[in-house]
């Protein structure tokens, strides 16, 4: 599942704002599988849960909140592009993080 959060009052997304995000998840034990940061929205990607609705009624008086379901987290450790071709070919990717040594790709089911 992917929660994107975004400010209201159309302001950015502070260090602040992160905390208040960041303090609903952890007081209802959800953990955090990616996350990904933006000057006006941070995403989080976690295993679907029901506790979520009680994190985005906490916070909808501060942000906007969209989620999308139905998504598989592959996560490739010492990758290559042949197995990064192989394993999202025909696949629609919704985000995709990358590091020296690790990548993470969230597919639409």
């Amino acid at each position: 599942m992917l929660i994107s959060f975004g400010i209201k009052d159309l302001d950015f997304i502070s260090e602040d704002n992160l905390s208040k995000i960041f303090y609903e998840l952890a007081t209802h034990n959800i953990k955090i599988n990616m996350m990904q940061n933006s000057a006006l929205s941070f995403s989080v990607c976690i295993d679907k849960t029901d506790r979520i609705k009680k994190v985005m009624d906490a916070l909808e008086n501060i942000f906007t909140s969209k989620s999308n379901e139905d998504l598989v987290l592959i996560t490739i450790r010492n990758y290559n592009n042949d197995i990064i071709n192989q394993l999202v070919k025909n696949k629609n990717s919704i985000l995709e993080q990358k590091t020296r040594h690790t990548i993470q790709i969230l597919i639409k089911n």
